[in-house]
């Protein structure tokens, strides 16, 4: 007797399984490397556990565990195109606000992005968006964005991207690069990139940048591609014990990415039976 069952997985794209796959070790190691001793501030709190390091990156505990054997678990981090075929081209959840896709380039001087009314909102832009002030995001919906080229941030006004008396919550994801310019001191919100992110202009180097302030970001920076990893091009001027840099995550994220990265879909399997 065949038997068919219907199979309902929910699929939840969180960012958890992103750093799971970079940070957690399958198996234990045991090397340890002098490049995590040092002096602080620390660059890390607790012990730090990776395939290779390059620099100084002192932590709290006072060692790394580096092994180029090291096992990591599998999951399947997907690419920019898999993102928007999935949470845009096919998404269908009623919950949500989805715009018509922008098929020229978008300069965005304000009111574009509108994240009003009492559904979250979905936007897709298929060549660079250039972002230059909080009022391109007016309403207190979240909203994810998919920009297939380029994203650039700034300048600003007032030299931030603050959302917090608007928006719930801003999730970019991009298929290029994703270029912070220089004079940025605070983006709310999380960063999805295939390219390259630069902290501090396109194509910046790393520490090559002198700036006055922090820039704060109040979300998380996340690369989905291991070639291209962020550039955290910014040294300060005035000292070099504070981060240039600073990420703060946001466990409404956790919430925001629930709502409007999950799906469902339906698999058949035929099982042999009595």
């Amino acid at each position: 007797m065949i038997r068919k069952f219907s199979i309902i997985v929910t699929i939840f794209l969180g960012l958890i399984a992103l750093a799971a796959y970079y940070l957690l070790p399958a198996t234990p190691t045991h090397a340890q490397s002098a490049s995590c001793t040092g002096s602080t501030p620390y660059r890390a709190e607790g012990l730090v556990a990776a395939t290779s390091l390059s620099g100084k990156f002192n932590t709290s505990a006072g060692a790394c565990v580096l092994d180029p054997k090291a096992a990591f678990f599998s999951f399947k981090i997907p690419s920019f195109d898999d993102l928007k075929v999935q949470y845009y081209i096919q998404a269908n959840n009623p919950t949500i606000t989805k715009h018509a896709e922008v098929a020229s380039p978008a300069n965005l001087p304000g009111g574009k992005i509108d994240l009003g009314s009492e559904k979250d909102h979905l936007y897709s832009f298929s060549d660079n968006v250039t972002i230059t002030g909080n009022n391109d995001f007016p309403g207190n919906r979240s909203g994810v964005i998919f920009v297939s080229r380029d994203l650039n941030l700034g300048p600003l006004s007032s030299n931030k991207l603050d959302t917090s008396k608007n928006a719930t919550g801003l999730v970019f994801v991009v298929g290029g690069n994703v270029n912070i310019d220089s004079t940025v001191t605070q983006i709310d919100a999380v960063i999805i990139s295939s390219g390259t992110i630069y902290t501090a202009g396109g194509g910046c180097t790393t520490s090559s940048t002198s700036v006055s302030n922090t820039l704060t970001v109040n979300g998380s920076l996340v690369s989905l591609d291991e070639t291209k990893p962020i550039k955290f091009c910014r040294k300060l001027l005035t000292s070099n014990q504070n981060p240039a840099e600073v990420v703060n995550w946001e466990g409404k994220y956790l919430a925001i990415l629930n709502n409007l990265f999950a799906s469902s879909f339906q698999k058949w399997s035929e099982i042999a039976g009595p």
